[in-house]
């Protein structure tokens, strides 16, 4: 049975707990420089408005094909965000296919950055990353080629760009890296000591990682490079399909999908639901990536909370703020590239004295209130009791 939809609390500001919780001026980012690629993101728009917040001067790059309404969302914050320098609330954009060739000359980037973050990547759940494996293993492989090009062009170019250089590359790689170590925790040491993945999406994301050290060597092009674990929040997007989202957007997609009445059968778990996952609430990943990019160079950060829980945990949260009475499952056969466990250790980044602040059920509380107003999956509605975790 479903619980009785009623609007009882206001829908969260996309930036609200990062206002309140971070303490941006400490990192000593004023006046600073950045180009985010991928910036109109989920992950873009909130590591952009963190790096506003910080003083920096921004510039996005994008192709906008990605339909994502945080971008939107931060457009209207940044016009009288009293959290915002007020010579800061610009962001300068640039539509660009990374795709293809491109300089940052020709484009009209305004200026040599002190970090280019580097998130422009075709992603997806698991179905989607395995179905279109070619394609997004291409795409993504040349995206990274073609900055690395721009970056050495500007470099020749340093004249122009008021010679800021070198350019820090922060660079976005995944959790799936670590295929192939699933018995135990994993830190950032064990990436040397494990075989590569077989998984195209992982391997490829593996050859972004080779590269940015590869131009450290060779060009002297210092780098971070990130690896996220199912970073979730305001931003997340249902996918018309079952199995093509991220998994926490997919669970909730399916429930409100059956709540609705809109799904005749029971709601689908991947395999037996037991697949262990840490999961990192969008804002505290962003406050880690600020950390590690500002107080070091040349290394590598898994960024992620500390608490892992698996599919039956998360999607019970999840049945609890929708359902008065629990819906049928059923367990279907997972993908065939479905990892079992992926337990991160992120104490190299806790030496930085970064914490994790959001708890599992507040921030999937704050999901689905986005899905179900923001994404339009039941408009201007929310659940009865959401308020309670929020």
């Amino acid at each position: 049975m479903a619980k009785t939809i009623e609007s009882k609390h206001a829908f969260p500001c996309l930036f609200e707990s990062l206002d309140k919780k971070f303490n941006y001026l400490k990192l000593g980012l004023k006046d600073k420089s950045a180009y985010v690629t991928g910036g109109a993101g989920m992950i873009g728009t909130a590591l952009t408005y963190a790096l506003l917040k910080c003083g920096v001067k921004v510039t996005v790059i994008d192709n906008l094909t990605a339909e994502n309404s945080t971008w939107s969302v931060l457009q209207q914050k940044l016009k009288g965000d009293p959290n915002i320098p007020k010579d800061n609330r610009k962001v300068n954009f640039i539509g660009v296919d990374m795709t293809k060739q491109f300089d940052f000359l020709t484009i009209g980037a305004p200026f040599a950055p002190n970090y280019i973050f580097h998130l422009a990547a075709v992603i997806g759940g698991i179905l989607k990353v395995q179905d279109d494996a070619a394609t997004i293993f291409r795409d993504n492989t040349m995206m990274t080629i073609h900055l690395y090009d721009a970056i050495r062009l500007m470099y020749a170019s340093r004249s122009h760009f008021g010679g800021q250089l070198p350019t820090k590359v922060v660079m976005f790689s995944s959790s799936t890296v670590y295929e192939k170590l699933q018995d135990r925790p994993f830190a950032e040491k064990d990436i040397s000591l494990i075989p590569p993945p077989t998984m195209f999406y992982a391997f490829q994301k593996l050859f972004n990682e080779k590269y940015a050290i590869c131009m450290e060597e060779h060009y002297k092009i210092p780098y971070i490079i990130i690896r996220p674990f199912n970073v979730y929040g305001p931003g997340e997007t249902c996918e018309g399909e079952f199995g093509l989202a991220h998994v926490i957007p997919d669970l909730i997609y399916k429930h409100t999908r059956k709540h609705l009445g809109e799904h005749d059968g029971p709601v689908e778990i991947f395999g037996d639901g037991e697949q262990v996952r840490a999961y990192t609430w969008i804002e505290d990943f962003v406050t880690g990536v600020l950390h590690t990019s500002v107080l070091r160079d040349n290394d590598d950060f898994n960024v992620s909370s500390d608490k892992t829980h698996t599919v039956n945990e998360v999607n019970k949260i999840i049945e609890k703020m929708i359902w008065d009475t629990p819906p049928c499952y059923m367990n279907v056969p997972p993908p065939k590239e479905d990892v079992r466990v992926r337990m991160p250790v992120p104490t190299k980044l806790k030496r930085l004295g970064w914490e994790p602040l959001t708890d599992l059920e507040s921030g999937l509380a704050k999901t689905l209130d986005w899905l179900w107003e923001r994404q339009g999956l039941i408009e201007n509605h929310n659940p009865k009791d959401l308020g309670k975790y929020v």
